[in-house]
């Protein structure tokens, strides 16, 4: 019996601590109701101008996509913009996490969300600052428009020059999380696998009881 309970026990514990499943999660988000933002200004990436903005991660996970609200203007063909994204460093640009572009579709005048698509194995941390920065690879122009909730934080221009509390740009930030067991549950299968081993050494090391033959 002690036999089979300890390996039951070994069992759980191996469950506990094998891959749980991804939960599909939204690090951060200013977009408006309905995907909403400001559709009249924003911020320029163009050829000589490369814009970087901060947010906190409100949750931990590996980011799959961020989404963009955006518009073309001066041209009417798809622009590709490539974007990176840092660690903080003392309120400044840290280490490239990950480079990825974007394809934005909408004209001048008809703004709407661009999608840029990431590895999933770029992992974000609850409460850690990060930076988001926008380049044009082919010097056109794409305008990365304003969210509409209040949404501030620091932008830092293309020559390093840092300005704080400055309106954000519209985007959101997926990712996938991982379950991770709660602490107290892998506690209490643990002692319980303990407590099985003791009583399995207390059976063992019990004397044996030699029997009486009853006659009558």
């Amino acid at each position: 019996m002690f036999k089979r309970l300890l390996t039951t026990c070994s069992l759980a514990i191996a469950l506990m601590l094998g891959s749980p499943p991804a939960v599909a999660t939204v690090i951060y988000d200013n977009f408006g109701s309905g995907d909403s933002f400001n559709t009249q200004s924003g911020y320029v990436i163009a050829g000589e101008s490369e814009p970087g903005f901060t947010f906190t991660a409100e949750a931990t996970g590996f980011v799959t996509s961020i989404d963009f609200g955006m518009e073309i203007f001066g041209r009417a063909d798809p622009q590709t913009i490539n974007f990176s994204l840092f660690t903080n460093a003392d309120n400044n640009i840290g280490t490239l996490l990950e480079a990825f572009s974007v394809t934005v579709s909408h004209p001048a005048g008809a703004p709407g969300v661009s999608t840029g698509n990431l590895t999933g194995s770029t992992l974000l941390s609850l409460g850690q600052q990060y930076w988001l920065v926008g380049s044009s690879p082919d010097g056109v122009g794409v305008r990365w428009l304003w969210n509409t909730q209040n949404d501030t934080g620091v932008q830092r221009a293309t020559d390093g020059t840092l300005f704080p509390f400055r309106t954000l740009p519209t985007f959101r930030v997926n990712a996938d999380s991982v379950s991770v067991p709660e602490p107290g549950a892998l506690v209490l299968v643990v002692s319980g696998l303990a407590a099985f081993a003791a009583l399995r050494r207390r059976h063992r090391c019990a004397p044996s009881r030699s029997r009486t033959a009853v006659t009558h």
